[in-house]
């Protein structure tokens, strides 16, 4: 199992990747590749989940340059890079000073198989209201239950395609239903 100073030292450096979750919360809310970078270099535990369902994992919280406190709930697993599993800016109601309250070896976070595929995926995001649709999209996805992975640089071009003026290739109709 990998120490807090090992993931401070691989979250600081690049070597991590996000799970679907954290890969749509990133690109949702904006949170950039450097402020990862940049809130992973004093990064402190603020709560320890050594028997987590999957892996031993942790809350993180660290600060941006900017001052933008970010949580990030990572594998403390002994896989080559860190997992991001979720990310966020925490609520400052719900906490307390935003702290009480060659081929990668591959685990997957929510299954525990350790196989898996290089696939291309897509997903939706909802951005200030509206629905985006993001097409082939690399992806490293679980063998057994499809959970997809997404690399941190595969998120950044993500999050800037969206946020950085990208063009669409195209508009779709959306058909919404709503089971009642």
């Amino acid at each position: 199992m990998k120490t807090l100073a090992q993931v401070r030292r691989q979250l600081s450096s690049g070597q991590f990747e996000f799970t679907r979750h954290a890969f749509r919360r990133a690109v949702e809310r904006n949170i950039s590749e450097r402020e990862i970078y940049e809130a992973s270099l004093a990064a402190e535990l603020i709560e320890d989940y050594p028997d987590d369902k999957y892996a031993p994992s942790a809350l993180l919280l660290g600060f941006s340059t900017a001052g933008r406190a970010l949580h990030f709930q990572v594998t403390f697993s002994d896989n080559d890079l860190v997992r991001i599993i979720t990310i966020y800016e925490p609520d400052p109601a719900e906490w307390i000073e935003y702290r009480s309250g060659g081929k990668s070896m591959f685990l997957c976070h929510v299954c525990g198989f350790t196989t898996s595929r290089e696939d291309f995926v897509s997903e939706v995001f909802t951005i200030d209201g509206r629905r985006v649709l993001v097409e082939h999209i690399p992806a490293q996805v679980c063998e057994r239950c499809s959970e997809a992975t997404f690399s941190r640089t595969t998120t950044e071009r993500v999050r800037s395609l969206i946020y950085g003026g990208g063009t669409p290739i195209r508009t779709v109709p959306l058909d919404v239903f709503a089971l009642v």
